[in-house]
């Protein structure tokens, strides 16, 4: 009686202790993927954050091409070599905004949904300057078509509200 009272406790001891260990090794698991997550999401940040300080870099050392405005500076008033670097520079936020896009627009994390709402509404803000406008046709085929969508949307809808305000102008 007492070895079948020895080898039951024994039984059970060891039932707990793998049921502890698959708790522990779950708990130890699922820390770890929220971990991994975390630092994704980090390192998605950090990435798009660098491509827009490398354009501010860009946009501070050539501000007569007038970049970091809401208005465009005429091509009429840029000399050739401005013209071009302008284009060079368009077609770098270009390639930025894409990396925003893949990056953030389709993510679930609640720091890529806030962060998409951003670039969303600065991406809006570039489709009304005329200098990009120029520009968005010669660059409409170098880049992805899932991207160019969203873009020639943005286009759109700035086109949209460009009308308006042309039709009824502030007082």
């Amino acid at each position: 009686m007492d070895m079948e009272r020895a080898a039951r406790k024994t039984q059970i001891a060891a039932s707990l202790a793998t049921i502890s260990g698959i708790i522990l090794a779950c708990t130890v698991y699922f820390t770890e993927r929220a971990k991994e997550k975390h630092e994704r999401t980090l390192e998605t940040f950090t990435t798009v954050n660098r491509a827009y300080a490398d354009y501010l870099k860009i946009v501070l050392d050539h501000p007569e091409l007038n970049l970091h405005s809401s208005t465009a500076t005429p091509a009429s008033d840029l000399n050739s070599v401005q013209q071009r670097r302008r284009s060079i520079v368009l077609d770098s936020w270009v390639s930025m905004a894409e990396l925003a896009f893949f990056l953030y627009s389709e993510h679930s994390t609640d720091l890529a949904k806030r962060q998409w709402v951003g670039w969303d509404a600065y991406i809006g803000r570039w489709c009304k300057r005329s200098d990009f406008r120029d520009e968005y046709a010669t660059v409409v085929q170098d880049y992805d078509n899932k991207f160019m969508s969203y873009l020639q949307s943005k286009f759109d809808q700035a086109g949209e509200e460009l009308e308006k305000r042309d039709e009824n102008p502030p007082k």
